[in-house]
């Protein structure tokens, strides 16, 4: 066995915990990825013309979840190379929460993004058939 010096445990409420495992400027990318295609989306909406504009739009969509899978993607690979470095002792977790915690977020900066945009979508195929 070894012997693993414990870490003292430290009681934080679940909002210090998750700003300190995603951090200020992982929430500043996603919120700022999330506006970017909210921005995007309406002006392709108001200005866009032609049958281009749906799939536009729906290309633009996961910006805040692939955002989010960069994050995730980084968080692993360092908690996965600690753990390689660590050849057997106990390994900070910190990497993988704020591998996790940034996923959540960016899924929860898609949903405005997918509702807004399915609304948008829907309004053009109305649009459309009144048009024919």
């Amino acid at each position: 066995m070894h012997d693993h010096d414990e870490m003292p445990i430290v009681a934080k409420s679940y909002l210090r915990w998750y700003l300190d495992s995603t951090g200020v400027p992982t929430l500043l990318v996603l919120f700022g990825a999330m506006l970017l295609a909210l921005v995007l989306i309406v002006t392709l909406f108001r200005r866009g013309r032609g049958p281009a504009v749906p799939t536009a739009i729906v290309f633009i969509m996961p910006l805040p979840l692939v955002v989010g899978l960069v994050c995730f993607l980084a968080g692993t690979i360092h908690y996965l190379h600690q753990m390689g470095l660590a050849a057997g002792e106990q390994v900070s977790s910190e990497s993988l929460s704020y591998a996790l915690t940034s996923a959540m977020q960016a899924t929860s900066c898609f949903c405005p993004v997918l509702i807004l945009s399915l609304v948008l979508l829907m309004v053009l195929g109305f649009r459309n058939q009144t048009k024919s």
